[in-house]
């Protein structure tokens, strides 16, 4: 008889494929939400075009806040995810792995909470 190999189960990583496509949409649509805000909102509305007073007043909005926190979240760990599925591809040796993996996920952390701090900060114009 032959042998029943089981394919995907938790540890295949098929949510983790499933959520590089779902972020890489989220992406998207935030991209598309940003570029219509900040380039044809002011057309609409009938707001004067963007300078540096009136993107620090839209940063002191909770929706905008929440918008690029998300944005944030999401382009990141569809980034480091990224790198960290070629680098499985190209690097064999466990120890490696390793290394990466401790590198992505240090750098990827700081960078989101540098981010919300950054984002959550008081502006002043």
């Amino acid at each position: 008889m032959g042998v029943i190999v089981k394919q995907g189960g938790s540890d295949s990583g098929h949510w983790l494929w499933f959520l590089q496509r779902i972020t890489g949409v989220g992406v998207l649509a935030i991209i598309i939400i940003h570029w219509f805000l900040q380039h044809f909102s002011h057309y609409i509305a009938g707001v004067q075009p963007i300078d540096y007073a009136t993107v620090i007043q839209r940063l002191t909005l909770p929706e905008y806040r929440v918008l690029y926190s998300l944005f944030l979240i999401l382009a990141l760990f569809h980034g480091f995810h990224g790198l960290w599925m070629i680098g499985r591809d190209y690097l064999h040796a466990k120890w490696s792995q390793i290394c990466l993996a401790t590198v992505l996920i240090s750098v990827s952390s700081t960078l989101v909470i540098w981010g919300l701090i950054i984002l959550f900060s008081p502006y002043s114009v």
